[in-house]
């Protein structure tokens, strides 16, 4: 079965992983 409410979580903590993620990279290069 589809748990849409799980994958949405998932998929929302996964994209804020990687904003975190890009931040620290701007931040290294500046």
């Amino acid at each position: 079965t589809f748990n849409y409410k799980r994958d949405y979580y998932i998929s929302a903590e996964e994209v804020t992983r990687t904003e975190n993620e890009r931040t620290k990279l701007l931040e290294a290069h500046v």
